[in-house]
Protein backbone atom coordinates (compact mmCIF):
# COMPACT_ATOMS: atom_id res chain seq x y z
CA UNK A 1 0.00 0.00 0.00
CA UNK A 2 2.77 2.40 0.79
CA UNK A 3 4.47 1.83 -2.17
CA UNK A 4 1.60 2.54 -4.79
CA UNK A 5 1.00 6.15 -2.50
CA UNK A 6 4.04 7.00 -3.20
CA UNK A 7 3.98 5.55 -6.78
CA UNK A 8 0.83 8.13 -7.16
CA UNK A 9 2.31 10.94 -5.48
CA UNK A 10 4.92 10.77 -8.10
CA UNK A 11 2.76 11.39 -10.39
CA UNK A 12 0.99 13.51 -9.33
CA UNK A 13 3.61 15.32 -9.14
CA UNK A 14 4.93 14.46 -12.50
CA UNK A 15 1.55 15.87 -13.96
CA UNK A 16 1.57 18.96 -12.14
CA UNK A 17 5.61 19.90 -12.97
CA UNK A 18 5.01 19.33 -16.78
CA UNK A 19 4.63 23.33 -18.41
CA UNK A 20 2.06 24.87 -19.98
CA UNK A 21 2.54 27.51 -22.24
CA UNK A 22 2.19 30.04 -19.62
CA UNK A 23 4.77 28.59 -16.99
CA UNK A 24 7.46 28.86 -20.47
CA UNK A 25 6.93 31.77 -20.39
CA UNK A 26 8.51 32.43 -16.89
CA UNK A 27 11.78 34.24 -16.39
CA UNK A 28 12.96 31.98 -13.45
CA UNK A 29 15.51 29.83 -14.33
CA UNK A 30 17.14 26.93 -11.82
CA UNK A 31 20.83 25.05 -12.72
CA UNK A 32 21.82 22.60 -13.25
CA UNK A 33 18.48 20.55 -13.77
CA UNK A 34 19.59 17.45 -13.29
CA UNK A 35 21.61 16.52 -9.67
CA UNK A 36 23.23 13.12 -8.51
CA UNK A 37 23.82 12.84 -4.65
CA UNK A 38 25.42 9.94 -2.81
CA UNK A 39 23.14 8.41 -0.47
CA UNK A 40 25.44 7.76 3.12
CA UNK A 41 24.63 5.69 6.35
CA UNK A 42 27.28 8.07 7.92
CA UNK A 43 27.03 11.89 6.81
CA UNK A 44 24.67 13.71 4.07
CA UNK A 45 25.73 14.64 0.65
CA UNK A 46 25.05 18.19 -0.27
CA UNK A 47 25.13 19.64 -3.98
CA UNK A 48 25.27 23.60 -5.20
CA UNK A 49 22.32 24.81 -7.20
CA UNK A 50 21.75 28.27 -8.65
CA UNK A 51 18.35 30.13 -8.90
CA UNK A 52 17.71 33.31 -10.88
CA UNK A 53 15.14 36.01 -11.22
CA UNK A 54 14.94 37.77 -14.25
CA UNK A 55 12.01 39.82 -13.39
CA UNK A 56 11.46 43.12 -12.82
CA UNK A 57 10.07 42.14 -9.38
CA UNK A 58 11.15 40.29 -6.25
CA UNK A 59 9.85 36.55 -6.16
CA UNK A 60 9.69 34.19 -3.43
CA UNK A 61 9.92 30.55 -3.42
CA UNK A 62 9.05 27.25 -1.49
CA UNK A 63 10.56 23.98 -1.89
CA UNK A 64 9.02 19.88 -1.83
CA UNK A 65 10.47 16.52 -2.34
CA UNK A 66 8.84 13.38 -3.30
CA UNK A 67 10.92 12.02 -0.25
CA UNK A 68 10.50 14.77 2.20
CA UNK A 69 12.00 12.72 5.09
CA UNK A 70 15.50 12.05 3.55
CA UNK A 71 15.80 14.73 -0.11
CA UNK A 72 15.68 18.76 1.21
CA UNK A 73 16.46 21.97 -0.07
CA UNK A 74 18.62 24.43 2.21
CA UNK A 75 16.96 26.95 2.81
CA UNK A 76 13.34 25.83 1.93
CA UNK A 77 12.02 28.93 1.25
CA UNK A 78 13.03 32.44 0.11
CA UNK A 79 13.15 35.40 -1.59
CA UNK A 80 14.89 36.38 -4.61
CA UNK A 81 15.75 39.74 -5.67
CA UNK A 82 14.41 41.77 -8.81
CA UNK A 83 16.98 40.33 -11.77
CA UNK A 84 19.16 38.57 -9.38
CA UNK A 85 20.77 35.04 -8.41
CA UNK A 86 20.44 33.02 -5.13
CA UNK A 87 22.87 29.98 -4.19
CA UNK A 88 20.66 27.08 -2.53
CA UNK A 89 21.86 23.87 -1.39
CA UNK A 90 20.18 20.53 -2.26
CA UNK A 91 20.96 17.96 0.67
CA UNK A 92 20.22 13.88 0.90
CA UNK A 93 20.37 13.35 4.75
CA UNK A 94 21.82 10.68 6.45
CA UNK A 95 20.02 7.41 6.06
CA UNK A 96 19.25 6.12 9.53
CA UNK A 97 15.87 3.25 8.90
CA UNK A 98 15.27 1.15 5.91
CA UNK A 99 12.38 3.64 4.50
CA UNK A 100 14.90 5.29 2.31
CA UNK A 101 14.19 4.67 -1.62
CA UNK A 102 17.21 4.25 -3.52
CA UNK A 103 14.89 5.97 -6.82
CA UNK A 104 14.76 9.46 -8.97
CA UNK A 105 12.91 11.75 -7.06
CA UNK A 106 11.87 15.21 -7.92
CA UNK A 107 12.66 18.94 -5.79
CA UNK A 108 9.67 21.08 -6.60
CA UNK A 109 10.12 25.05 -6.68
CA UNK A 110 6.75 27.22 -6.41
CA UNK A 111 7.43 30.62 -7.47
CA UNK A 112 5.02 33.32 -6.22
CA UNK A 113 5.15 37.48 -6.64
CA UNK A 114 6.74 39.06 -3.33
CA UNK A 115 5.15 41.51 -1.95
CA UNK A 116 7.00 41.88 1.39
CA UNK A 117 9.09 40.13 3.95
CA UNK A 118 5.97 38.18 5.31
CA UNK A 119 5.48 36.60 2.12
CA UNK A 120 7.86 34.16 2.59
CA UNK A 121 6.75 32.09 5.00
CA UNK A 122 3.20 32.65 3.45
CA UNK A 123 4.52 31.21 0.47
CA UNK A 124 6.09 27.96 2.01
CA UNK A 125 2.20 27.16 3.04
CA UNK A 126 0.00 27.60 0.25
CA UNK A 127 0.93 27.23 -3.02
CA UNK A 128 -2.76 28.78 -4.83
CA UNK A 129 -1.21 32.23 -6.25
CA UNK A 130 1.66 29.89 -7.45
CA UNK A 131 2.82 31.50 -10.81
CA UNK A 132 5.58 29.89 -11.57
CA UNK A 133 6.44 25.95 -11.04
CA UNK A 134 10.27 24.51 -11.40
CA UNK A 135 11.59 20.96 -11.20
CA UNK A 136 15.12 19.45 -10.34
CA UNK A 137 15.35 15.65 -11.17
CA UNK A 138 17.34 13.94 -8.36
CA UNK A 139 19.05 10.64 -9.36
CA UNK A 140 21.05 8.65 -6.78
CA UNK A 141 24.25 6.12 -6.76
CA UNK A 142 23.49 2.88 -6.81
CA UNK A 143 25.69 1.93 -3.77
CA UNK A 144 25.09 3.57 -0.72
CA UNK A 145 28.06 4.63 1.32
CA UNK A 146 29.40 3.30 4.90
CA UNK A 147 27.08 1.25 7.13
CA UNK A 148 24.29 1.08 9.17
CA UNK A 149 24.40 2.25 12.55
CA UNK A 150 24.78 -0.56 15.34
CA UNK A 151 21.26 0.35 16.96
CA UNK A 152 19.48 -0.39 13.52
CA UNK A 153 21.64 -3.54 13.08
CA UNK A 154 20.81 -4.81 16.47
CA UNK A 155 17.50 -4.47 15.53
CA UNK A 156 17.32 -6.41 12.71
CA UNK A 157 19.23 -9.12 14.01
CA UNK A 158 16.85 -10.10 16.51
CA UNK A 159 14.41 -10.35 13.69
CA UNK A 160 12.45 -6.74 13.59
CA UNK A 161 12.92 -6.19 9.95
CA UNK A 162 13.93 -9.81 8.74
CA UNK A 163 11.89 -11.70 11.04
CA UNK A 164 13.80 -14.34 11.49
CA UNK A 165 16.12 -16.01 14.39
CA UNK A 166 19.38 -16.01 15.37
CA UNK A 167 20.62 -19.47 14.51
CA UNK A 168 22.87 -21.43 17.44
CA UNK A 169 25.97 -21.88 14.95
CA UNK A 170 25.91 -17.83 14.33
CA UNK A 171 25.75 -17.42 18.73
CA UNK A 172 28.23 -19.91 19.14
CA UNK A 173 30.74 -18.14 16.41
CA UNK A 174 30.51 -14.82 17.69
CA UNK A 175 31.64 -16.13 21.45
CA UNK A 176 34.41 -17.95 20.03
CA UNK A 177 35.34 -14.61 18.33
CA UNK A 178 35.31 -12.32 21.64
CA UNK A 179 37.13 -15.30 23.02
CA UNK A 180 39.48 -15.43 20.78
CA UNK A 181 39.77 -11.77 20.82
CA UNK A 182 40.37 -11.21 24.55
CA UNK A 183 43.22 -13.68 24.50
CA UNK A 184 44.76 -12.09 21.82
CA UNK A 185 44.50 -8.79 23.76
CA UNK A 186 45.49 -10.16 27.07
CA UNK A 187 48.84 -11.49 25.08
CA UNK A 188 49.42 -8.10 23.29
CA UNK A 189 49.26 -5.95 26.45
CA UNK A 190 51.37 -9.05 28.34
CA UNK A 191 54.28 -8.36 25.59
CA UNK A 192 54.03 -4.64 25.21
CA UNK A 193 54.08 -3.66 28.89
CA UNK A 194 57.56 -4.96 29.63
CA UNK A 195 60.56 -7.13 28.43
CA UNK A 196 59.71 -10.64 28.79
CA UNK A 197 63.28 -11.53 29.76
CA UNK A 198 63.45 -8.81 32.59
CA UNK A 199 62.16 -10.43 35.45
CA UNK A 200 63.12 -7.93 38.00
CA UNK A 201 59.78 -6.03 36.79
CA UNK A 202 57.15 -7.84 37.06
CA UNK A 203 54.41 -7.82 34.11
CA UNK A 204 51.10 -6.35 34.49
CA UNK A 205 49.54 -9.67 34.22
CA UNK A 206 51.34 -11.75 37.15
CA UNK A 207 50.39 -8.38 39.46
CA UNK A 208 46.10 -9.16 38.52
CA UNK A 209 47.16 -12.67 39.20
CA UNK A 210 48.53 -12.07 42.59
CA UNK A 211 45.34 -9.52 43.23
CA UNK A 212 43.23 -12.16 42.32
CA UNK A 213 44.59 -14.99 44.41
CA UNK A 214 45.17 -12.83 47.37
CA UNK A 215 41.87 -11.96 46.94
CA UNK A 216 40.41 -15.68 46.67
CA UNK A 217 42.42 -16.40 49.64
CA UNK A 218 40.82 -13.64 52.03
CA UNK A 219 37.45 -14.87 50.78
CA UNK A 220 38.23 -18.19 51.70
CA UNK A 221 39.28 -17.20 54.93
CA UNK A 222 35.98 -15.53 55.98
CA UNK A 223 34.30 -18.16 54.44
CA UNK A 224 35.56 -20.67 57.41
CA UNK A 225 35.31 -18.01 60.02
CA UNK A 226 31.20 -18.14 59.21
CA UNK A 227 31.59 -21.76 58.78
CA UNK A 228 33.57 -22.05 62.39
CA UNK A 229 31.23 -19.77 63.87
CA UNK A 230 28.05 -21.39 63.09
CA UNK A 231 29.56 -24.85 64.02
CA UNK A 232 30.10 -23.45 67.64
CA UNK A 233 26.49 -21.47 67.53
CA UNK A 234 25.30 -25.08 66.94
CA UNK A 235 27.18 -27.12 70.00
CA UNK A 236 26.28 -24.36 72.52
CA UNK A 237 22.50 -24.67 71.47
CA UNK A 238 22.91 -28.61 72.13
CA UNK A 239 25.03 -28.37 75.79
CA UNK A 240 22.54 -26.10 77.20
CA UNK A 241 19.59 -28.80 77.60
CA UNK A 242 21.93 -30.84 79.48
CA UNK A 243 23.22 -28.17 81.37
CA UNK A 244 19.29 -27.38 82.85
CA UNK A 245 18.78 -30.95 83.56
CA UNK A 246 21.68 -31.84 85.79
CA UNK A 247 20.74 -29.02 88.32
CA UNK A 248 17.42 -30.17 88.59
CA UNK A 249 18.57 -33.84 88.63
CA UNK A 250 20.59 -32.99 91.66
CA UNK A 251 17.33 -31.31 93.56
CA UNK A 252 15.50 -33.85 93.55
CA UNK A 253 17.82 -36.16 94.97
Amino acid sequence: MSSNNTLESKAKLDEKCTPSPLLQACKLTISPSKVQLRPSYEAPHTKTIILSNLHDFAVSFSVRSTQKSFLVAVPPWGTINANDRMRAEIRVNRIWNNTFRNKNDLLIFDFTPAQGVEQVNEAAKTTSNVKCRKAIRVMYAKRIEGKMRASYLRYKRHGAFTKAAISQETKSKAARERWNQGLKDEEDSSLSSSDPFDFSKPCPTSNFVRRALRRSKEKRRQQMERQRAKVSRKREKEQKPNGSNEPKSESDN
